[in-house]
């Protein structure tokens, strides 16, 4: 499939729309279990395909090694509208979450949560 070819979207409408991610914000930062949660929606594929981005770090913002997000136990999360979850970028002593396909933003929040716990 190359980058031109749209008809995957056509056959596969996305799971997670922008209002399914925009409404699912304030739970994202309560469900999840680190000290430090930032969640954001990235829309530059377009409001037709958004992305949740999460950064957690396991440390609260004031424990962080010369106030560095990326000095802590971090790591960068993103969901997209077809329920892809990468991690994209973590600190080099965490075990990194492999690439997985969820149906709900509750799945995902257990997926992270899960491996959170498998650290701490």
């Amino acid at each position: 499939m190359s980058w031109k070819d749209d008809t995957w979207n056509v056959n596969h409408p996305p799971l997670l729309s922008y209002d399914d991610m925009k409404s699912a914000l304030p739970d994202i930062k309560k469900l999840l279990d680190g000290k430090y949660i930032r969640a954001t929606i990235s829309t530059l594929g377009g409001k037709e395909r958004p992305s949740l981005m999460i950064t957690i770090s396991l440390e609260h913002k004031k424990d962080w090694p010369n106030n560095i997000l990326q000095n802590s136990r971090y790591r960068n999360i993103s969901i997209d509208y077809d329920g892809t979850i990468d991690n994209f970028t973590s600190s080099h002593n965490l075990k990194k979450i492999r690439k997985k396909r969820v149906k709900s933003i509750r799945d995902a929040i257990s997926y992270i949560n899960k491996n959170i716990h498998s650290v701490k």
